[in-house]
């Protein structure tokens, strides 16, 4: 008997869910400067090539636990890896 819930899980989600890591990624942020906000995150971003010119390729963006680090999901992973590019 198998009891995982990947295993269970549907097909469609599983695939959905590789989809949005594929697209996300980790910003960590200096934790002396805590407590960030979501402004803070937007306006860091909007400094950038890849979200300036285009709000829409941001999808979703929240923080963790500790509000230094946040997860920014961008429409496509094309975005994402201008986005590392232009950070890095």
């Amino acid at each position: 008997r198998i009891t995982s819930s990947a295993v269970r899980m549907d097909p469609d989600r599983i695939r959905k869910a590789k989809d949005i890591r594929s697209r996300t990624l980790m910003l960590k942020l200096n934790p002396a400067g805590k407590p960030y906000s979501y402004l803070d995150v937007v306006l860091a971003l909007a400094n950038t090539a890849v979200v300036k010119d285009n709000f829409e390729n941001l999808e979703c963006l929240g923080p963790l636990s500790r509000n230094a680090e946040w997860y920014i999901t961008l429409s496509n992973e094309e975005s994402k890896l201008e986005l590392i590019n232009e950070v890095i």
